[in-house]
């Protein structure tokens, strides 16, 4: 990373839940916790722009917030639009996340002021976000993705969508209307979708120089997310011998 570098990050967030499958339906419960990521990325700083994409017509952000981030000196930028609530019903929530990427890489002034973002799932925090862009390894003009899962005993064909950085270009022509092809009813969720796209470029594709460290609760699942350093210790073991590398 280059001295004096600062990043944009993007968060998609659902206040209203549309798609099955979801544990967190609670809206204030889920707008709390939205609250919460977005305060913990101003904190950040190697973050220079927060994009904050919502797809159910909420805007949800405290005046505090934009003053506590203008103090600061950050930027942040928040879209609001209407999905489609029928297809994210049928298709899944991984079809409303596809949207919103579209839709700020669409919109967004700040994302087009950057090269490549950050994307990390609404309600998450990456708690050693300045150890991975601090890392000597890590170089801005690479894409940066994860499997779910490390290929110990057996292939895996999910990438973890949670946290990833990616270069705009590369997206608009890898993953755009990446969304079209998600359905979660025959099998194919985000994750499955992005492994389909993803496994014909593995040669612009790297793994973070050390595994993110993930702090906060999935919608999805209801899980918290919790730091443990023997697991993390072994994640960053399997990382470093090129498991969880596409």
């Amino acid at each position: 990373m280059k001295k004096g570098s600062r990043y944009c990050v993007l968060i998609p967030c659902s206040v209203n839940v549309w798609a099955r499958r979801t544990a967190l339906i609670d809206t204030a419960k889920r707008r709390e916790e939205y609250i919460r990521s977005v305060i913990f990325w101003i904190s950040q700083p190697h973050v220079k722009d927060i994009v904050i994409c919502e797809n159910t017509g909420s805007y949800f952000l405290p005046d505090f917030i934009r003053e506590v981030a203008e103090a600061l000196s950050k930027n942040i930028e928040f879209l609001v639009f209407q999905g489609n609530k029928s297809l994210i019903a049928s298709k899944g929530k991984g079809y409303g996340e596809g949207e919103i990427l579209k839709y700020a890489i669409d919109h967004s002034k700040l994302i087009k002021r950057h090269k490549a973002f950050f994307k990390v799932t609404g309600k998450l925090n990456i708690l050693n976000f300045r150890s991975i862009v601090s890392s000597h390894k890590f170089n801005e003009n690479n894409n940066y993705f994860l499997l779910s899962a490390p290929k110990v005993f057996r292939r895996i064909h999910k990438i973890d969508t949670r946290f990833f950085y990616v270069q705009v270009s590369f997206f608009k022509e890898v993953l755009w209307n990446i969304h079209e092809i998600i359905d979660e009813e025959n099998g194919i969720n985000l994750e499955r979708a992005f492994y389909q796209r993803l496994k014909n470029y593995r040669n612009q594709i790297f793994p973070f120089p050390v595994v993110p460290i993930i702090e906060g609760m999935s919608g999805s699942t209801g899980k918290v997310y919790s730091f443990s350093p023997i697991r993390y210790c072994l994640k960053n073991v399997l990382n470093k011998i090129g498991l969880y590398k596409l």
